[in-house]
């Protein structure tokens, strides 16, 4: 307890000293800094504004160099937009005819295979045409005859899309095919099939109830190969023959049933059918 009070009693003088210091009427500044904080009016003025001039030089020189990193800023994102794609990778360098390098290698890529499965494509149909009794000679022709078949197709296309005219592909379809087979002869057309593994038949899927078929004994699994005595492969040609026979009564299908022909009666007109996949190739 009396530490505590020495210690109180040595506060109160001090206190007391401080405040007879402040109250004193004649305060003396020391001469030092006196001296150090009198400065001539015009050497103060000269440095306040050299001072407000280095102040504003560093804000303009701030200002443009916010504004040079904005626009390197906008240059770097718009470059990053022209150089993303739609699918996010990253474009590649630009080649002659201003497309990405990459995607002109991936054209001639494209090409490159389309070629070789061209190339390939018109080997095989060589080899399966050899195959089935061809020679090469005929082989190439055959093929070439096919190909502008379909150039043929596409030129009419074309030309009636222009004229706004109809366009009956199947009718004209026919047309070529049907001259194709002429130029081939029935033998040569059916090995064509064959070879090309197209239908040389009209499978029976299915013997309609009470149609002339049924009544005439056809069954499911027969293979109709002739109408009137004329060779039928498909559909199209059943389809003609039954839609504009000019026989009167009745006329001979033929089928192959189990390995066998066998001949049927029927009247002219719809035999009633649905038919399946009939006999391909070899």
């Amino acid at each position: 307890m009396i530490k505590y009070g020495i210690l109180g009693a040595i506060l109160i003088l001090v206190a007391t000293a401080v405040v007879a210091t402040f109250r004193s009427s004649d305060p003396q500044v020391p001469a030092s800094l006196a001296q150090a904080t009198s400065f001539p009016s015009s050497d103060f003025e000269e440095r306040i504004a050299a001072l407000e001039e280095a102040v504003v030089e560093e804000r303009e020189q701030r200002l443009r160099l916010e504004a040079e990193i904005l626009n390197l800023k906008q240059a770097e994102s718009n470059a990053a937009v022209e150089a993303v794609p739609a699918n996010g990778r990253l474009a590649a360098l630009v080649g002659e005819d201003g497309l990405p390098e990459d995607l002109q290698n991936i054209r001639e890529q494209i090409e490159e295979r389309r070629n070789a499965a061209r190339g390939n494509t018109e080997e095989r149909q060589l080899e399966s045409l050899v195959a089935a009794g061809f020679d090469e000679y005929q082989a190439e022709e055959i093929i070439r005859q096919t190909e502008e078949m379909q150039m043929t197709m596409l030129n009419a296309r074309f030309e009636a899309s222009q004229s706004g005219e109809d366009f009956n592909a199947g009718e004209m379809q026919a047309q070529a095919v049907a001259e194709f087979r002429a130029d081939l002869g029935e033998q040569d057309y059916e090995r064509y099939l064959e070879a090309t593994n197209q239908s040389t038949s009209i499978g029976v899927s299915n013997v309609l109830a009470s149609s002339p078929a049924e009544i005439a004994g056809m069954q499911t699994g027969d293979e109709i190969v002739s109408y009137n005595g004329e060779r039928v492969f498909n559909t199209n040609d059943l389809n003609r023959l039954t839609n504009s026979s000019d026989a009167s009564g009745n006329v001979i299908v033929e089928v192959i049933r189990d390995g066998e022909t066998i001949s049927l009666s029927l009247p002219e007109g719809p035999i009633g059918i649905t038919s399946g996949r009939g006999n391909r190739g070899r």
